[in-house]
Formats: structure tokens, C-alpha cells, sequence
């Protein structure tokens, strides 16, 4: 999952100060990771965000794909994503993960 949001991250998408918090849950164990945007810096990280995220999104694994893809409005409805924090940053998320519109195998 590291690598697919290595190869997913658009910095060029972020726009103004955000941080974000993303826990993917997968069947054993939750993985966290961060998007930082901060004076026109973008960093990626796992684990824990450095500081308050703005926003945090929880995804189900299964569900990655929806969130990358745009879905994520079907996929928040379903029950498939829960979003902590202001619901407009979430599109943010999707744009700064999403480089194109293909499928993506998690």
C-alpha cells in the first residue's frame, strides 16, 4: 500500500496548508499515513500525522480504489469511507492521490 500511494501522490495537486491523516483498515491491522501540504512543500509519510490533521479519512483496503477513483461519495454512503475533520478536504485527498484516471490494484 506504501508504494501504490508513492506512485499515486501528485504534489502538484496540493494547494495551500492541509494535513491529512489516512488509516487504511485491512482485515488484521489499521495502517496510517500522512499527507503534508505546508508553504508549498508536500510530504507523504506512515504513521501518525505530525501534528492535528485537518482531516481524516478511514478507508477500508477493499475500498482503496473508490477513494482514488472518485468515488468516494458512493463509497462515504456505503459505509465503505468515515471522514473526520471537514468533508472538502476529502476532495483535496483525492487530488493530490489521484495522477490518473485508471484502475489502481491495491
Amino acid at each position: 500500500m506504501e508504494k501504490l500511494l508513492g506512485q499515486l501522490f501528485n504534489a502538484a495537486a496540493a494547494a495551500g496548508d492541509l494535513v491529512i491523516q489516512l488509516e487504511v483498515k485491512g482485515d488484521k491491522e489499521t495502517t496510517i499515513y500522512n499527507i503534508v501540504s505546508k508553504a508549498s512543500q508536500v510530504s507523504l509519510g506512515k504513521g501518525e500525522a505530525p501534528q492535528k490533521a485537518d482531516v481524516t479519512v478511514t478507508i477500508l483496503d477493499a475500498h482503496f480504489n473508490d477513494l482514488v477513483q472518485g468515488r468516494f461519495a458512493m463509497a462515504i454512503m456505503r459505509g465503505w469511507v468515515k471522514v473526520k475533520g471537514n468533508p472538502k478536504n476529502v476532495l483535496k485527498v483525492v487530488q493530490m492521490l489521484r495522477k490518473n484516471s485508471g484502475a489502481v490494484a491495491s
